[in-house]
């Protein structure tokens, strides 16, 4: 008996066994892993070391398992990158989102050190409670960023010990090409109040300007085992989300606009021949939805990017809140616009009620409006030309002359509507039994004078 078990328990058969074993567990592995989240994923990688150390301590190597662990740490990214993607991903499907208030000192201490929050060093912590321009949510983001790195981080140091640069770029890289992908996929400007695309500008400007630089060269330091040294890089890498929600802010915005100036196909007669007295002082109804949208949703909402309501850069948040407006009013250029093209004809009268309301949205924006007055007449000059251009005795004759075009309709005269538009005045035009009326030769030597007609 003693001679079998010294038969069966010898080198060679304890190895066959402990092969049979680690078959065993590569199979239970192999099925295992697939369902594993990133965490548990990192978790089984560091008891992988662990226990092939045990077992070498007692004379079986691992390295089958070991190798299969290690060689699965592109799936482990994966995972990873998947886990930010549906955070982020609820992010961007936000309907409420407000800045977040703390009551407690705890509270703002664990906020400031989530988001690397850092207000003037110089000054006194302000009272509570207190009022961050950053939402809750956007909080939220940070820890699962820095979870993110820590974790990318850590599996690197499984592998081989070190968090090199290579391998740090390559967690640069995935954090800003999966979040990039997660908020153009899932972004809808018709599915989001102007606060919230407004709150996620602010809290996308913090994430750019005043989380990236301090995670990168602290976090991934510290906490996730980088080397000193580097370039910074993160800031500049996700430096076009900014833009991207500064557009997508706009688009929000231009998404109820064009609904509200929609209403004018049917408020303004467009072939009417003769002005009512009465209607010709009276703007159209739709001027006043957009001037009250515009004074109770956007200019309240815009002004929450005030430097010292933001706490972001002066120069950049001036900057894009100006931009902002000009792309609305351009935006609203081109509804009315493609209002026009869309008439069947357009008359002299219908074009002084065009006039006549865009005069009334200019004056109802004027209180609240960033832009000074010559900025903002620009914005709307292309429509404002054409009216006066229509609308005006005889300016249609003098605009045959290529300089008085020049000079007196430089923002209209190169536009691709403009013999569109043109060509509807003229189907509006009054005629005569016999010939061409002034208006009629005017408006045809005009239109072969921009070459639409021979």
């Amino acid at each position: 008996m003693h001679a079998y078990a010294e038969q069966f328990t010898s080198k060679i058969d304890l190895q066959e066994m402990w092969d049979k074993v680690q078959g065993r567990i590569l199979e239970e592995l192999e099925h295992e892993m697939q369902l594993m989240t990133a965490d548990q994923h990192l978790d089984l990688s560091d008891h992988t070391s662990v226990f092939a150390a045990a077992m070498s301590s007692i004379g079986f190597e691992s390295d089958t398992i070991v190798t299969y662990v290690k060689s699965s740490t592109g799936d482990f990214k994966e995972k990873l990158c998947t886990q930010l993607a549906d955070v982020f991903q609820r992010y961007a499907l936000k309907t409420v989102l407000v800045p977040s208030r703390v009551q407690s000192e705890s509270d703002y201490v664990k906020t400031e050190e989530a988001t690397f929050y850092c207000a003037n060093p110089n000054t006194v912590r302000p009272p509570l409670p207190f009022e961050f321009a950053f939402s809750r949510s956007y909080v939220e983001l940070c820890e699962h960023s820095k979870h993110f790195f820590q974790q990318f981080g850590a599996m690197s140091l499984e592998d081989d010990d070190v968090f090199d640069n290579k391998e740090v770029n390559d967690s640069l890289n995935a954090f800003k090409d999966t979040v990039l992908e997660v908020f153009t996929q899932n972004l809808d400007p018709g599915n989001m109040s102007v606060s919230v695309a407004v709150q996620c500008y602010i809290d996308m400007s913090y994430l750019v300007t005043k989380f990236a630089s301090r995670c990168e060269a602290e976090w991934l330091v510290t906490e996730c085992g980088a080397g000193l040294g580097r370039p910074a890089i993160f800031e500049k890498m996700l430096e076009e989300l900014q833009p991207m929600f500064k557009e997508h802010l706009v688009a929000v915005i231009t998404a109820q606009v064009r609904l509200l100036v929609l209403q004018a196909q049917a408020q303004i007669d467009w072939e009417a021949e003769e002005a009512d007295s009465a209607a010709s002082l009276n703007p159209s109804r739709f001027t006043q939805d957009v001037a009250e949208y515009f004074s109770t949703e956007v200019f309240v909402n815009l002004n929450r990017l005030e430097p010292e309501r933001c706490g972001l850069k002066a120069s950049e948040v001036e900057r894009d809140r100006k931009e902002i407006e000009v792309q609305l009013y351009g935006a609203m250029v081109q509804i009315l616009l493609a209002i026009l093209e869309m008439a069947p004809k357009v008359t002299k009268v219908a074009f002084s009620a065009v006039d006549r309301d865009l005069q009334a949205i200019m004056e109802s924006l004027q209180q609240h409006s960033k832009l000074r007055t010559l900025k903002r007449k620009e914005c709307f000059a292309p429509i404002t030309q054409l009216c006066k251009m229509l609308t005006n005795p005889g300016e249609v004759g003098r605009a045959v002359d290529p300089q008085y075009r020049q000079d007196n309709y430089e923002s209209m005269v190169s536009e691709k509507w403009l013999v569109p538009v043109l060509f509807k005045y003229e189907a509006g035009l009054k005629g005569q039994m016999i010939g061409k009326t002034d208006d009629q030769k005017d408006v045809d030597a005009l239109l072969k004078a921009l070459g639409a007609k021979n």
